[in-house]
């Protein structure tokens, strides 16, 4: 009972997380502000905008598509999977995750902020009975990892991040005013990116940065 209470709540922020990022692309500033540079480097409006609709429609077309086989899959925490996201200090963005995303990007947000937003409305449409169809562990595929999975409830906390995100990244970057965002998904991708923390740098380097910030490193709280 637990584990399906936990599901409900990861669903539901998932889905006002979502319903945010549709409203900030439906935006006339976002629209008003596309060829301009954004507050992400090397990335324009349209590019980050675009790609926000790109995490909407990823996680859409996860669960359209048929799940991974347990059986034939190394399923591993969303510590390993996502965690391959941060942004390594000596390539910067020029590894190849960070070109690959700008890439994606760009070919995108070439199609202009109606279609973006058009097409991220009908993917929000589709998702709440994709997800209430879904079990908690049911199997995503890694974009990143060959081979590798993670279970559902964890994929669907780190696209909180994602969501929240670039929400306030496009907030930051056009001058719309920030959108409060639902607290279930602020508080579920704070975790989220607490364990990553966790997991590159040790539980006592987090307990220290956290409560003694001057015997520490700000690379410690660096989760992306």
């Amino acid at each position: 009972m637990k584990g399906e209470r936990r599901h409900q709540q990861v669903v539901a922020a998932v889905l006002a997380a979502t319903d945010t990022a549709v409203a900030m692309l439906d935006h006339p500033g976002v629209a008003a502000a596309w060829s301009a540079p954004s507050v992400l480097e090397a990335l324009t409006v349209g590019e980050l905008a675009a790609h926000l609709g790109q995490m909407i429609g990823g996680l859409v077309a996860w669960l359209e598509a048929p799940a991974p086989d347990r059986s034939t899959s190394t399923v591993l925490p969303s510590t390993e999977v996502y965690g391959r996201a941060r942004l390594d200090p000596d390539e910067g963005l020029d590894g190849d995750l960070a070109r690959t995303i700008r890439s994606w990007a760009a070919d995108r947000s070439v199609r202009g902020p109606d279609a973006t937003a058009a097409e991220a409305r009908d993917h929000r449409d589709r998702l709440p009975a994709l997800l209430e169809s879904a079990e908690s562990d049911r199997l995503v595929p890694s974009a990143v990892v060959p081979g590798a999975a993670i279970e559902l409830d964890q994929y669907l906390a780190t696209r909180c991040v994602e969501f929240v995100v670039h929400v306030d990244d496009l907030a930051a970057s056009t001058g719309v005013p920030r959108p409060r965002p639902d607290a279930g998904a602020v508080a579920i991708a704070v975790d989220a990116l607490v364990a990553l923390c966790r997991a590159r740098a040790g539980d006592l380097d987090v307990l220290l940065a956290l409560a003694r910030p001057s015997r520490s490193s700000p690379e410690v709280l660096r989760a992306l």
